[in-house]
């Protein structure tokens, strides 16, 4: 199945303009429900009310909640006013290493695509990238919002991160009051490492379970069949008093 692009916009690098295509570098994938009425096995509807007032939803407005249960509020008209004109271009402001690139501060990713007769400005840009390991650090607007992007190199391709602000990010402080590892259960724990370890993450190997239940339950339930048992697998936790125990037991299960 081909995928879809979701934009284009044009990279402004010094003089030069680079058009691309956007494309999702991944997406969330899940199993939506409806609410049914058992009763009728129809999906039901929800009705908006405002104590016994029934509401259209056409008539609601948006609220700012700027002290408890009390709201500023704004009409669609009003948030399109104050909404940013989106803009085609990304001018790159700066260059950082890619050092810098932080996965906790990723929002989404995104695939980027030369546009006709871009191939050549698309592969130097790609390729200065590469060769001085160096993001581009830009802004985009979109969706009425700015949001802030970095450029790399990935694969030969030209990859685009659209990032958390710094305001979004949340800190949170170790509490961790735990004993100090002994220098057996650290060589313990490092050995265990070393026999899990792989040279390269195999992530097809991998995938949600709780998709594929569903969906066998789903056809096991249209071919009328007996509902699926499942046996439920649970792990001890272990406390501080019996990590060493804890490890070596685990090493003796591989080498088993």
């Amino acid at each position: 199945m081909s995928i879809r692009s979701v934009g284009n916009i044009t990279i402004g690098f010094g003089l030069v303009n680079i058009q691309v295509k956007l494309y999702l570098a991944a997406r969330a994938d899940g199993i939506n429900f409806r609410q049914i009425n058992p009763k009728t096995g129809n999906p039901i509807h929800y009705v908006i009310k405002d104590g016994d007032d029934e509401i259209n939803k056409k008539d609601l407005v948006k609220g700012y909640e700027y002290k408890r249960g009390s709201y500023v509020t704004f009409t669609e008209d009003e948030i399109k006013e104050l909404q940013l004109n989106k803009q085609n271009t990304l001018q790159i402001k700066e260059f950082i290493p890619v050092t810098q690139l932080n996965p906790i501060e990723i929002e989404k990713s995104y695939h980027l695509n030369p546009d006709k007769g871009m191939d050549r400005a698309y592969r130097a840009f790609q390729q200065a990238l590469k060769k001085e390991r160096k993001l581009a650090v830009g802004t985009w607007i979109a969706r009425g919002r700015e949001h802030l992007v970095l450029i790399g190199s990935r694969s030969n391709n030209l990859v685009m991160y659209q990032m958390f602000y710094e305001p979004e990010i949340r800190q949170v402080q170790n509490t961790c009051d735990c004993h100090s590892a002994t220098e057996e259960e650290v060589a313990l724990a490092s050995q265990l490492i070393k026999q899990l370890s792989t040279t390269k993450f195999d992530k097809s190997k991998y995938k949600d379970n709780f998709i594929s239940q569903i969906l066998t339950r789903v056809n096991t339930k249209l071919n009328n069949d007996q509902d699926i048992k499942h046996e439920n697998k649970s792990s001890t936790f272990r406390t501080n008093s019996d990590v060493t125990e804890a490890l070596r037991a685990s090493l003796a299960q591989k080498t088993a």
